[in-house]
């Protein structure tokens, strides 16, 4: 502003009508950025610095009665649709005969100030505000700029949103003035008008609004004016303005009152707006009237899911269902009638994978066979890759025959393709999900994709991505991706608040096939749900282009699989006796034995594979500790009373002494595995008495021995005679303690071992190897050499104890979970506990003081984010999601100090409270409405 003018200015102007909130106040934080909030009333000084540049200070619309002086429209660009839009207000408020000034903020953009001249109720200001802008929209269209209206807030319970004072300085230097109508620069007109207006009163509000004379109607403005602010994400539009059109028809208002409000809903909240038809569209749906409703509830609705759905195929062109009806005959429709509503296939752009050609389909449903389908495929996939054997491209072609037939399986294996670059994972991939059951590929795991893609379309789902766990962590989809195995798996998720209890929650199934690529090996709870395959090297091997005219031939021929197969048992393959490697591998068996009914061969073959992974999984259970304990005691003796001093010096022959356990060790861990001891003589030496049936099963149980029947089903089968009852050297697997290697050599049978298999005979086991060429050590050493050359030291990687439920625990993670709850005091039971964690897991432990240390990190972890939720008044989870949605920005704390990264902050232990507030207002702020953040 320029100095001559300045004399025309005074704090007056500023204190009679434009303060708000007289106990609070803002000033802008020049050197750091962003304002901090002082509750007390202005100094005049500060008035005084402001009108001369010094400061900038704001005010806070909304008085602690709930009153407000003005509204100010806040047009963020300085173009010619935002001149207009201003000059239109303008305009609306001089025929109501409120004053309205334009201000040049100094900055990119205008202020619009509705000044009353004296206190108002500020719902009533705010619902003015809407129907300004309501009857714009109406008039003229969609608003031409962003728009947004201060008060924000209608009720005094916080400060809400501030507003910088007119003639301020703007950060960028410039000092902002009012402007005439021609756009220049005028603030003694502008001074002059507020002298001599005449003031707008409530009933003067109330003339122009008359539906505040009945309260129904006042709420009905004032409740979406406070929601005004929020920003409705893509994703939610439709059905959000779907609710709101609801809401207003209850309050009785018309069609094309709804219509406008939704205009200005959409304008203003969505973000992007949605077409003005779509908006039109969903406006008359609910103004209908009920009978009109009934008569239109029968329009065609979008679903690729169906009962007796065999595919959406492409005839000649269109896309049309092909469905199997209960005879077993085949149709090609475009629709389907189904309690008054029409169901259509989605178009062609909306599905990501390639269409199967009906006339094809139907070709090949009487003149393909199984067996040739199932040789042709396995030809398919020895062109894409190289993988460890020739067993695995069968592998792979009897689970891409198990995705055409899902629906008939309670588990569904995912294909894990691990190795480090270049080794062919994504070509791989990229082969099986063009011939898979609706294959298609993505590198996200956000949870809104994978709940459309598994419920809408029942796809197949290729991620190929450089971590697979890692991504899952930071997309919170962790217990999304590892419940999609099993069949029943549902995700709820709280999607529309405002309808109620029950109605509020909609539930996704997840259940599906999935292929996983990545460079880096697999959490242990994701690899239990995994068929891992061990990319090899393939050398200087040159591959042929992928020919997806050959995929789609092979697709077609799969969809007519899919239709002979759809209403038919198929063959029973029992289930081995693996846990959940057995509930994988059944699915797996069934499509062996459906395409080669009566082969000896390809039992055996099915038989090794159920081998391989069993061993590959024994692996890291048998060097455990436990599994070391029992096989001394077998070594000692299989039955009757052994010392325990002999079994502790069985156990800690060939260790290194840090590894070593006690005898009072060792007797605590036998005690916690089952067996029963007691003290004898006058020395009171400590025995165990070995029971053969425990000693047996907890073989088992830790991975060191076979039971009789792991692989081959429990019907006699033409190898039952195979396998003679002999005994035979056995593989040991040792752990190297420096970490490099797994080593593997034939030794004695009364050796110690850690991980072995009684059952599997030497013949056996040399067949495997010709076969498969890698065993799980081979496979997972290979693995750990490819992924990082800098592998984690003993004993970093060694998984220090199982706890009596088989969980694996490391004592590094639960020093590093104890350092990060800020090294409090560990209960250990019954009165007894330690303030030095690393110290106390030095030394050896019991079994289950370790669960009640499990335990108490836990629930410590629970209660510190418990505690954190209530202060920040929202969930951790809901708070990032606001930090997100916003694009990360940085959190002003207080002068010099500022949040790069929430996450980060609120990870820690000791946070300061004063940061935790302004946190807290930060979110408040870009969060006015709490229940509409989705959990």
């Amino acid at each position: 502003m320029a100095q001559e003018n300045q004399t025309n200015f005074s704090q007056d102007i500023l204190r009679r009508y434009f303060l708000g909130r007289l106990d609070a106040f803002a000033t802008e934080n020049r050197s750091e950025g962003g304002w901090t909030a002082v509750r007390k009333e202005i100094p005049d000084y500060l008035l005084e610095n402001h009108l001369s540049g010094k400061t900038t200070v704001a005010t806070y619309p909304v008085s602690s009665a709930g009153n407000t002086l003005w509204l100010c429209f806040d047009v963020d660009e300085k173009s010619d649709r935002a001149k207009g839009l201003l000059l239109w207000l303008h305009n609306w408020f001089s025929e109501k005969r409120i004053l309205f000034l334009i201000e040049d903020t100094g900055g990119r953009g205008y202020h619009g100030w509705a000044l009353f001249l004296c206190w108002v109720p500020a719902a009533k200001a705010v619902a003015l505000a809407n129907r300004s802008l309501s009857d714009y929209t109406t008039k003229e269209g969609s608003l031409p700029c962003s728009v947004e209206v201060f008060p924000k807030q209608t009720k005094p319970s916080d400060l809400g949103s501030a507003v910088r004072l007119p003639w301020g300085r703007h950060r960028s230097g410039k000092r902002g003035h009012f402007l005439s109508l021609n756009f220049e620069a005028d603030d003694e007109s502008a001074v002059e008008l507020i002298q001599s207006s005449k003031k707008t009163t409530e009933f003067d509000l109330e003339a122009i609004l008359p539906q505040f004379t009945r309260r129904a109607e006042r709420q009905s403005l004032v409740a979406p004016a406070e929601r005004c602010s929020e920003v409705i994400p893509e994703g939610r539009r439709h059905n959000t303005l779907l609710s709101l059109a609801g809401e207003f028809k209850a309050k009785g208002f018309l069609a094309q009152r709804i219509l406008t409000e939704l205009k200005l809903h959409n304008a203003q909240r969505c973000l992007p707006p949605l077409p003005d038809k779509e908006v039109e569209e969903i406006a008359k749906a609910v103004a209908l009237k009920e009978s009109e409703r009934q008569t239109t509830s029968t329009k065609k609705r979008l679903t690729a899911k169906l009962p007796n759905l065999i595919d959406i195929v492409d005839n000649d062109g269109e896309v049309k269902y092909l469905i199997l009806n209960e005879d077993g005959k085949t149709h090609v429709i475009t629709e389907i009638s189904r309690e008054e509503t029409f169901f259509i296939p989605p178009s062609r752009e909306h599905l990501p994978f390639s269409l199967p050609r009906a006339g094809e389909v139907i070709r090949y449903l009487s003149s393909d066979d199984e067996h040739k389908l199932f040789t042709d495929l396995t030809a398919y996939f020895e062109k894409a890759a190289q993988l460890p054997s020739e067993t695995h491209y069968k592998m792979i072609s009897w689970w891409v025959l198990h995705t055409y037939l899902y629906e008939k399986f309670t588990y569904s294996p995912m294909l894990a393709l691990v190795g480090i670059p270049e080794r062919g994972k994504t070509r791989l991939g990229r082969a099986i999900i063009s011939v898979a059951y609706r294959g298609l590929e993505t590198e996200t795991l956000r949870e809104a994709n994978l709940f459309r893609w598994s419920q809408d379309l029942g796809a197949t789902i290729f991620l190929d991505v450089k971590d697979i766990w890692r991504k899952a962590e930071k997309e919170k989809s962790e217990d999304v991706l590892l419940k999609r195995y099993e069949k029943g798996g549902k995700v709820g998720r709280v999607l529309y608040p405002e309808r109620g209890p029950f109605r509020d929650t909609v539930y996704f199934d997840i259940y599906g096939p999935t292929i996983i690529a990545t460079n880096e090996p697999i959490h242990h709870i994701l690899d239990t749900r995994c068929l891992p395959i061990i990319m090899p090297d393939a050398g200087q091997k040159v591959w042929p282009e992928l020919n997806f005219g050959e995929s789609l031939a092979l697709k077609e021929r799969l969809v007519a699989f899919r239709a002979r197969h759809m209403i038919t048992n198929l063959p029973d393959y029992p289930k081995p006796p693996l846990g959940r490697l057995g509930d994988i591998m059944q699915p797996l068996g069934m499509m062996m034995r459906l395409v080669s009914p009566v082969s000896p061969e390809e039992e055996k073959t099915f038989q090794e594979l159920v081998r391989l992974f069993w061993l590959e999984r024994l692996e890291e259970k048998a060097q455990s500790r436990e599994a070391r304990l029992i096989m001394a005691i077998e070594q000692c003796s299989d039955e009757g009373e052994i010392a325990v001093s002999e079994i502790a010096k069985v156990y800690n022959e060939g260790l290194e002494p840090r590894y070593q356990l006690s005898p009072d060790s060792i007797g605590r861990r036998l005690r916690s595995l089952g067996f029963k001891g007691e003290r004898i003589g006058k020395s009171r030496t400590r025995m165990v008495t070995v029971d053969p049936q425990l000693l047996a099963s907890l073989k088992l149980r830790w991975g060191l021995e076979f039971p009789e029947d792991i692989t081959e089903p429990r019907e006699k089968s033409v190898l039952s005679g195979h396998v003679p009852a002999q005994s035979c050297p056995q593989i040991q697997k040792m752990a190297d303690t420096s970490g490099a290697e797994v080593s593997a050599k034939v030794v004695n049978p009364n050796q110690i071992q850690a991980d072995t298999s009684d059952t599997l005979l030497q013949g056996d086991r040399i067949e495997i190897r010709r076969k498969l060429e890698v065993t799980s050590v081979v496979q997972k050493s290979v693995l750990s050499r490819q992924v990082s050359a800098e592998l984690p030291q003993q004993p970093e990687a060694w998984v220090d104890y199982f706890l009596p439920d088989g969980t694996p625990v490391s004592c590094q993670e639960l020093v590093r979970r104890w350092r990060k709850l800020g090294y409090p005091q560990v209960s250990i039971g019954s009165g007894k506990g330690t303030t030095n964690l690393e110290a106390w897991l030095e030394n050896d432990v019991d079994l289950e003081d370790l669960s009640i240390v499990v335990e108490f990190l836990n629930e410590k972890e629970r209660a510190q984010s418990e505690d954190l939720s209530q202060k920040l008044g929202m969930s951790i989870k809901q708070a990032l999601d606001i930090w997100k949605r916003e694009g990360k920005p940085v959190i002003h704390l207080g002068p010099g100090e500022n949040c790069f990264d929430l996450e980060r902050l609120l990870s820690q232990v000791d946070i300061n409270p004063r940061h935790l507030l302004v946190v807290k207002e930060w979110l408040t702020k870009y969060s006015p409405n709490l229940e509409k953040i989705q959990g």
